[in-house]
């Protein structure tokens, strides 16, 4: 409100003359007195503030400021721990300890719709812990790798966006909504195993995984970088091959992310020859009857097939059954005599021996009988040419009326001049061996007057010949039975 200057009454501050007297209202006097007024009002006291209310607002700004460090510090937190760096540090560490639950856990799989478990790492871990550099070297990799790109392929990349190592770090969206989401992605291999022969069966990592065919394309997978077993086991007629391999998987860079890898397995063995002059001789290998003969190698065209497949180091050996025993052959290794043996079995032995020597003596004393009594009967062991030309001198002495009697003294073999061989257009054994034979001889005819037989006149005699012999194991004469027989002798002079 103003004053009037000339009759002190108030007036409204928007009036511009005196209500009372009509004095017009100096404008000057109104803005003076608007700063009076003013100033009057800035002049009042101050309200005083209540010590609880001060206190709650300090308390206030400090939770703010707690909030606000403490979001910052447990973004910085979140931020390292879900970084590039602490991943890879996680995971060296899980290598380390040999921890295959834990590097499970942080891989993720090539092809997002397998999943990665504990005895897919395996094979890592057995080679970091055959080569422990490999870890400083893989972090190297990892820590100096480029990121690749979300939800894409090797294979879909540009050239120069491709990493080729086996482990690599994708970045992948967002974790816990503020931080990168880094991944480490293995790569992916499938495997197809070959070897040498159909049916061999394919073991991986202690997993029998199937049966190898010719042109087979079955590939075995996923597999993960490290060191995997590979087995081949083949269960054969004539031998049991068998080998293993260590593969890594690792060595070689891809621009796939899932790679097909192709191993071959040599499981070795052969198709060896055996070759004998007896072709009925039993073949084993490694101490085993394979139930087949020499003969049976020659199909019926004469094309040599051989037997197998068999391996290097086995050993073979023939055997065959003789009428003096078994005979065996020595023992050869396959891989000594390049997959052609010619086995020769040594027939002779103290069994043959006897039985010759039986066979000659014996036929000996009956010639003695014979002779005597012109009965060719007593011959229990003379066959062919020789019996032929006994009977035939018997014969001409009964008819010249001619009588002898023999006394022997000695017979005297050459054990080193047995010969054994097999007749095989007959089927016989045959056998030839130097006798000298002395006797003495006396005769006398029936026209002879006083015959003292007590007194006759004895002549000495040595004769040497060779005897051959035979041995018929089929009977084909059935006077006989399992015996050597003498077939002839051949004078030696």
């Amino acid at each position: 409100m103003s004053i009037c200057k000339n009759c002190g009454s108030e007036i409204n501050e928007n009036s511009k003359f005196c209500t009372k007297c009509g004095t017009p209202v100096e404008k000057e006097t109104v803005k003076k007195e608007t700063q009076k007024t003013v100033e009057k009002k800035e002049e009042k006291p101050k309200k005083e503030i209540d010590p609880r209310e001060k206190k709650k607002r300090t308390i206030l700004i400090a939770l703010a400021l707690v909030v606000l460090i403490g979001g910052f510090s447990l973004y910085s937190v979140g931020k390292s721990m879900t970084s590039k760096e602490k991943l890879i540090e996680s995971f060296a560490t899980a290598l380390e300890e040999g921890n295959a639950s834990e590097v499970a856990a942080l891989l993720v799989p090539a092809d997002p719709d397998t999943i990665i478990v504990e005895k897919h790492i395996q094979p890592l871990l057995d080679h970091v812990e055959e080569y422990p550099g490999y870890i400083e070297h893989l972090v190297e990799e990892l820590n100096g790798a480029n990121e690749g790109l979300s939800g894409f392929k090797r294979g879909e990349r540009e050239d120069e966006e491709v990493n080729d190592q086996q482990f690599y770090i994708r970045k992948n969206g967002k974790k816990y909504l503020f931080f990168d989401n880094y991944e480490i992605v293995a790569q992916e291999y499938f495997v197809r195993v070959e070897t040498d022969y159909d049916g061999a069966v394919i073991h991986i990592n202690g997993e029998e995984k199937g049966t190898y065919t010719e042109g087979d394309i079955t590939y075995y997978g996923p597999y993960y970088p490290g060191k995997h077993i590979i087995k081949v086991t083949y269960d054969g007629e004539y031998t049991d091959l068998e080998e293993e391999v260590a593969e890594y998987l690792m060595y070689e860079t891809y621009s796939e992310d899932i790679v097909d890898q192709d191993i071959y397995v040599e499981l070795g063995g052969d198709y060896a020859i055996v070759d004998s002059e007896y072709y009925d001789s039993s073949i084993f290998v490694d101490g085993k009857d394979i139930g087949t003969m020499v003969g049976d190698q020659w199909d019926h065209d004469s094309a040599i097939d051989g037997i197998g497949p068999i391996a290097e180091d086995s050993k073979i050996y023939i055997q065959k059954e003789f009428p003096w025993g078994t005979i065996k052959s020595e023992e050869v290794v396959v891989g000594d005599v390049g997959y052609y043996a010619y086995l020769d079995l040594d027939i002779y032995n103290d069994t043959l021996n006897e039985q010759l020597v039986s066979a000659i003596t014996k036929y000996l004393e009956d010639n003695e009988k014979v002779i005597e009594s012109y009965d060719m009967s007593i011959y229990t062991n003379l066959i062919g040419p020789r019996y032929t030309s006994e009977e035939e001198y018997i014969n001409d002495a009964i008819e010249d009326g001619k009588h002898e009697l023999l006394e022997m003294k000695k017979i005297m073999i050459d054990m080193d001049s047995i010969e054994v061989y097999y007749n095989e257009h007959d089927d016989i054994y045959e056998a030839n061996i130097n006798v000298r034979y002395s006797f003495d001889v006396a005769s006398y005819f029936d026209d002879d007057e006083d015959v003292d037989l007590d007194n006759l006149d004895y002549e000495d005699n040595l004769i040497q010949f060779k005897a051959a012999l035979i041995y018929d194991p089929n009977h084909y004469d059935d006077r006989f039975g399992d015996e050597w027989l003498v077939s002839n002798l051949l004078n030696i002079s």
